[in-house]
């Protein structure tokens, strides 16, 4: 009994003993299950992190990218209006030395013409011819001075403040219009015997008064008189252009004063055509050189043109 009991023991122990070793087996398994579990986590995680590295990366280069583009787009935007600015002021150029050159040289044009065609008596052709040099020097000084500020604009329109004299300018402006004046048998009356000094770009000032000065000229009736002076006040030096013409009504004054555009030209008193482009040239100019314009005019009383210039300080 002590044998058998003996025996029922051992085979216990060894029942025992293998279950012990059953368990460990699994639970060594469990831990290398665990283990590798693990391992194939982190290794998830490093890829995860990994891409978002990349990713991060990537996103970092591509916001420059697009950064780089955009600044580049804005570097060839600024280019285009430059170049486009560019243009503008070269039309602006031709526009202006077309228009203000084309009064004189067609008043010698025509005078040649009458002289080709026989059609002045001696004493006639003493005195026209005369008057004739005096058109060519001032038109030689008006064609000298745009050429010489039209090579100062090349790169754009720009503003050169100067002390200029405005009588002088005043003076050669009218110097280059006496034939327009004498066709038409106008008299022109300057207050010219004091030298008034203004603050203002002496280019965009001789455009101003050669074009105020044609379209009086264009609107004075035949043995007509245009009066030119000057007054001012604290800030500015005022050139008034008065002329005997038939005026305009207040829908007209105001076109002129309030519209910042090119105006539809109308006929002047003996014909002539224009191109509407003087007035909105001297309205750009005057706000260019910080100066100002008004316009006086009354239906069959004539039209008088205020132009202001700041006074040198």
């Amino acid at each position: 009994l002590q044998l058998k009991s003996k025996e029922d023991e051992n085979i216990r122990l060894k029942n025992k003993n293998a279950i012990s070793l059953e368990r460990e087996k699994t639970d060594r398994t469990i831990t290398y299950s665990f283990g590798v579990l693990i391992v194939f986590l982190l290794g998830i995680l490093f890829l995860l992190m990994r891409n978002i590295k990349i990713k991060d990366k990537f996103n970092q280069e591509l916001q420059q990218k697009n950064k780089d583009i955009e600044n580049q787009k804005a570097i060839i935007d600024f280019q285009r209006e430059a170049l486009e600015g560019l243009n503008k002021s070269k039309n602006k150029l031709f526009s202006i030395l077309s228009h203000d050159l084309k009064t004189p040289i067609n008043s010698i044009y025509q005078i040649l013409e009458l002289h080709q065609q026989g059609e002045m008596t001696l004493e006639f052709q003493e005195e026209i011819f005369e008057q004739l040099h005096k058109q060519v020097e001032g038109t030689s000084k008006m064609l000298n001075n745009l050429l010489f500020w039209a090579s100062t604009q090349m790169d754009g329109i720009v503003v050169n403040f100067q002390n200029i004299n405005l009588t002088e300018v005043t003076t050669i402006a009218i110097d280059s219009l006496y034939m327009e004046a004498f066709k038409k048998k106008i008299t022109i009356k300057h207050s010219d015997k004091e030298n008034r000094f203004i603050h203002a770009d002496i280019g965009q000032v001789r455009i101003i008064v050669q074009n105020i000065l044609a379209n009086a000229i264009k609107f004075t009736p035949i043995e007509g008189r245009i009066e030119v002076f000057y007054s001012q006040d604290e800030n500015y030096k005022k050139l008034h252009i008065l002329d005997f013409g038939e005026g305009m009504n207040e829908s007209v004054v105001n076109d002129i004063i309030n519209y910042d555009k090119r105006m539809t030209s109308e006929l002047g008193t003996a014909m002539e055509e224009g191109t509407g482009l003087g007035l909105l040239l001297v309205k750009q100019f005057l706000v260019n050189n910080k100066g100002k314009m008004d316009v006086k005019s009354e239906k069959g009383k004539g039209t008088e043109f205020i132009i202001s210039f700041l006074k040198v300080k």
